[in-house]
């Protein structure tokens, strides 16, 4: 899997853990992190060891517990096809009825 952020705030709250715990505490932050690292340990969409839910055609939702979902947009790969490498990219850390970081 390759795997990108949507901007900087993303990207430091998904790398660097005392960030995410500042924003979300403890539990999401760990979450947070399983959830990139479950990412990163697969090529395809097929491969993923979590339950996925389609938003649109590019988005997808990865949930992180009841209240806090990943939104990620697909880059690169129709969730039917096996493709070498799938591309995403991490956009949004959202609140339940939310769809902003």
């Amino acid at each position: 899997m390759i795997l990108s952020f949507g901007d900087k705030k993303i990207r430091d709250v998904c790398e660097n853990t005392d960030i995410a715990e500042q924003m979300f505490g403890i539990t999401i932050a760990t979450q947070i992190k399983n959830r990139i690292s479950d990412l990163l340990s697969v090529n395809t969409f097929n491969e993923f060891p979590f339950p996925i839910n389609r938003l649109s055609k590019t988005l997808i939702e990865i949930k992180l517990d009841l209240e806090y979902s990943l939104t990620v947009e697909i880059l690169r790969e129709d969730l039917n096809k096996e493709y070498e490498e799938s591309r995403i990219k991490v956009v949004a850390i959202n609140k339940a009825n939310e769809r902003s970081s």
